[in-house]
């Protein structure tokens, strides 16, 4: 494996593991667990929200596959 791929890749666990234990820490220590997360998105809105942030995760998992 090159050098630049390692390092994409160990960016990529730090940056992750970070965004998704900020997650976990966010629900355990707010009141309204994963609702607090939200910040007052009307309910009609989060499957659009959901929707968009998959499809971005996706993109941004193509794109460092592909570099």
């Amino acid at each position: 494996m090159h050098k630049e791929n390692v390092i994409i890749l160990v960016i990529n666990i730090i940056g992750g593991s970070a965004v998704v234990g900020s997650y976990v820490h966010g629900i355990s220590t707010h009141a309204g667990g994963s609702s607090a997360l939200w910040g007052g998105i009307p309910e009609t809105l989060k499957p659009i929200y959901t929707l968009n942030m998959l499809l971005a995760a996706t993109g941004y998992l193509i794109l460092t596959i592909f570099m």
